[in-house]
């Protein structure tokens, strides 16, 4: 293998708004050469020739009310490589928080994530284009005191149907009930 090369540049702008708001644009670009990936055809490493990655990243952040945020961001890029499609990357992704803290004691997190199509790989498979799916977790915390809190989380709370690998579901539906002791 030789050594991977990268140039990137990105330019942002990032404004703040009274009432909390908070919003930002970055646009990017990045050129590797000789770009280092995992082969599934011969199973070892190998230099992929030039591969460009441009885009832009959005984000949104209102205070709706002293006890309520709402986050929103976006990636949006477009991967172009004269040596094949790259596996695992996906050209758009995005997603929304929102979170609730009706008391100090008390906060309440909802979060959806989507995640565009992406071209994955397996040895029994061979290339496969996965599709884009929308995964949404939920959190509910309370603090019981400065040293303990509890919370509940549901993860994949509409049970989404994806694979992180061709045959290799993802996580369903699932509750976690957990503590946190601080010392």
């Amino acid at each position: 293998l030789v050594p991977e090369k990268v140039t990137r540049y990105e330019e942002g702008y990032d404004q703040r708004f009274a009432g909390g708001t908070e919003a930002g644009i970055s646009l990017f670009a990045s050129e590797y050469e000789d770009l280092v990936d995992f082969d599934f055809e011969t199973f070892t490493n190998i230099n992929r020739g030039r591969v460009d990655i441009n885009g832009v990243f959005l984000y949104l952040r209102l205070q709706l009310a002293p006890n309520l945020q709402l986050g929103a961001d976006a990636t949006l890029s477009d991967i172009s490589s004269d040596s094949g499609p790259l596996r695992r990357r996906p050209e758009n992704i995005g997603g929304f928080h929102l979170t609730w803290c009706p008391t100090a004691a008390w906060s309440f997190d909802l979060a959806a994530r989507y995640v565009g199509e992406r071209l994955t790989t397996s040895i029994p498979t061979g290339d496969v284009v996965d599709g884009a799916y929308l995964i949404t977790d939920a959190t509910a915390r309370y603090q019981h005191s400065a040293t303990l809190a509890w919370w509940l989380a549901v993860d994949n709370a509409f049970d989404s149907n994806y694979q992180d690998a061709p045959g290799f579901p993802a996580q369903g539906l699932r509750a976690r009930l957990g503590a946190e002791l601080r010392f």
